[in-house]
């Protein structure tokens, strides 16, 4: 796997980059086709996903902290308030991916299915995408890019229901 940041030639391409609420830290997202082969030409399942670059940042430029690996990814990603946590879209396992600091590091503590049957025409796949999360860190907002569909997400126990547009944008207004 990805160790260092000479590694980024792992990911296959940056499809965004969130900073952190207390502007220390910044992540980038990486969403591709990455499928790679080993040594005996058949995927290397490890190596063949999508990545998060974490860097601390400052004044003196950007370091590189950790290299987390994400199964799919669709540019989604977003910082809890606290700095403490984010979330991603993960692309087309129609999810979110919860992700929480311990001690120095982060690791993945959760994924979330949406639960989107199909996608908008045949044979597509819903793909969790874009993502948000509320100013109290309790929810988040993921729409699917393939669904026509958005979900708030309540992480203390509410089910998923998938809301109209109208109802998606008092959602937003109200996570300002």
């Amino acid at each position: 796997t990805c160790s260092s940041c000479a590694a980024a030639a792992c990911g296959n391409g940056a499809a965004a980059i969130a900073v952190s609420p207390n502007e220390r830290e910044m992540l980038v997202l990486t969403s591709g086709f990455n499928r790679y082969n080993g040594p005996a030409g058949k995927t290397d399942e490890k190596q063949s996903t999508q990545y998060v670059f974490r860097f601390a940042i400052g004044a003196n430029g950007a370091r590189w902290l950790q290299t987390l690996q994400v199964p799919n990814s669709f540019g989604g990603i977003a910082w809890q308030p606290n700095s403490r946590g984010f979330v991603v879209g993960g692309g087309v396992d129609d999810a979110l991916y919860l992700f929480a600091r311990r001690g120095s590091r982060f690791v993945r503590t959760g994924k979330i299915p949406l639960g989107h049957k199909a996608g908008l025409g045949a044979d597509v796949q819903p793909q969790a995408a874009g993502v948000a999360v509320s100013p109290d860190g309790r929810r988040a907002l993921a729409n699917s890019r393939d669904a026509d569909a958005m979900k708030r997400i309540d992480y203390i126990g509410v089910t998923f229901r998938t809301r109209s547009i109208e109802e998606v944008r008092e959602i937003v207004r109200l996570m300002r």
